[in-house]
């Protein structure tokens, strides 16, 4: 892993291998500015593998720790002009997860095709491809989410972290998670939600690049 990460990160003053549990690694960085790059603009690849950076917490016993809740920055698309401001983009991408940040800079010209958002999600499970926003003149505008940084997607499911042929889930695992992420979105808007099993819950552009 050392020579791995060795090789992938040109960082300012290194970072060292301590040790690792399982899958599950203990890195320890020379640098403080070092460290909060790798955090703020995870998650990362190493050798095709995922990898995300956590804070080390006290008392944590590694063989049974799992990340249920990451940082990941994911683009909007289809945004029309007017909603591309920072309240407007916090409100929409708050509707369905807790929003860490909004990349927004007042500069002219700019990227108006998309907006960047730093959210909160479970990398274990699927990934939501769109969202369906009503406009001020009543109308319904799909909003389309592309995420930054993330590796091997599944594109039957839009699962990360492997690819189509090696899926371990199957329909109805993949319905419970469906299932499990609507519930979570109820209880945080405190309303009614649900998706359209005759319309395609994942796309082939889930993954973006920043540079885009």
């Amino acid at each position: 892993m050392q020579r791995l990460v060795n090789k992938a990160w040109r960082l300012r003053e290194g970072i060292s291998v301590v040790g690792r549990d399982d899958n599950n690694y203990i890195f320890h960085f020379n640098n403080s500015n070092d460290h909060r790059f790798m955090l703020l603009n995870g998650p990362w690849s190493i050798d095709g593998a995922l990898l995300i950076f956590e804070l080390w917490q006290p008392n944590i016993q590694l063989r049974f720790y799992t990340i249920n809740n990451t940082l990941i920055w994911e683009q909007l698309w289809g945004l029309p002009l007017e909603y591309q401001q920072p309240k407007f983009v916090h409100r929409i991408a708050q509707s369905i997860r807790e929003v860490s940040l909004v990349d927004w800079d007042s500069v002219i010209p700019r990227n108006i095709r998309l907006i960047r958002v730093r959210v909160w999600i479970n990398p274990n499970y699927p990934f939501l491809a769109s969202y369906m926003a009503k406009r001020d003149d009543g109308v319904l505008t799909w909003i389309e989410f592309i995420y930054e940084q993330i590796y091997k997607v599944c594109k039957r499911w839009g699962i990360i972290g492997h690819f189509t042929l090696h899926c371990p889930h199957s329909n109805s695992e993949i319905k419970r998670m469906i299932n499990d992420q609507m519930e979570g979105i109820q209880r945080w808007l405190e309303c009614v939600t649900g998706y359209d099993l005759q319309e395609f819950l994942f796309t082939n552009n889930l993954r973006a690049f920043y540079n885009r």
